[in-house]
């Protein structure tokens, strides 16, 4: 029999470790959606709740600390913030409910819109960028935003469903040129790194794929999540937080002009 031979069985329990660690990782990411989890694996919820508790974390515990990210640059939050006034402006509010904490703010421009859903202890974003769950606690977290203003690093903390770090294309390619200039395989990289190469970069589990295919040329595997970080702030993310604080704004602005003789 040959050692080298990989039974179907060992396979897919070295999958299935991996996916543990991958799942594992991003919880100690801020990454605290399960649902979200489970879709990006192709598993059930019980399952991820079964890795994370292998791995020693509480996935009812969603307060736990998280593993500080990149700080984000000056120059990202102010893309981020031209991206938001552009695809936002002059948009109009309707206040939908107000009521002892409770409130329902709905926004709109053109064809985009986004709703603030705010609960003593949290809110809920929704809109044509995604879905986001903050808690913090706060009986009233619009006082919170109003405290902090745009920190995404501080509300990433808070998410409770959403995903505030995604999959980076860029961070990825930096990381293959590196890899492969430094064992002699940077032309043969290329073709992997090619848009040419048919595979999607821009997701995560087509970049696996594309190493993996390119293995016996290059030499190099799907880092472990330890290794090297190769996920980014979340666009949509960064979005989402400056579509809160500008909410927020135009509502303490109604309020002042309502009260104002």
């Amino acid at each position: 029999m040959n050692d080298r031979t990989t039974s179907p069985l060992t396979a897919r329990r070295a999958v299935a470790e991996q996916r543990a660690r991958d799942i594992a990782a991003a919880w100690q990411r801020g990454d605290r959606d399960i649902r979200a989890l489970a879709a990006r694996h192709s598993v059930g919820r019980d399952t991820v709740h079964a890795d994370l508790r292998a791995a020693g974390i509480d996935p009812t515990d969603r307060t736990a600390p998280v593993d500080e990210p990149r700080m984000i640059t000056t120059a990202e939050l102010d893309r981020a913030q031209q991206a938001f006034a552009r695809d936002s402006a002059g948009f109009t509010m309707d206040v939908r409910m107000d009521n002892a904490g409770y409130r329902h703010l709905h926004f709109e421009q053109g064809k985009s819109w986004w709703d603030l859903h705010a609960f003593p202890g949290g809110l809920m974003v929704r809109g044509d960028h995604g879905a986001f769950v903050f808690a913090n606690g706060s009986p009233d977290i619009f006082s919170s935003f109003r405290f902090s203003g745009v920190d995404p690093a501080y509300w990433a903390q808070t998410l409770d469903a959403g995903t505030a770090r995604s999959w980076s294309e860029q961070r990825f390619r930096d990381w293959l040129t590196e890899e492969a200039e430094s064992l002699g395989v940077l032309e043969r990289a290329r073709k992997v790194l090619s848009e040419n190469n048919g595979y999607d970069l821009e997701h995560e589990a087509s970049a696996r794929w594309a190493l993996a295919n390119a293995y016996d040329e290059l030499g190099i595997a799907f880092p472990d999540p330890g290794e090297v970080d190769l996920y980014d702030w979340d666009e949509y993310y960064l979005w989402t937080v400056h579509a809160i604080s500008a909410g927020i704004r135009a509502y303490d602005q109604a309020a002042t002009e309502t009260t104002t003789p």
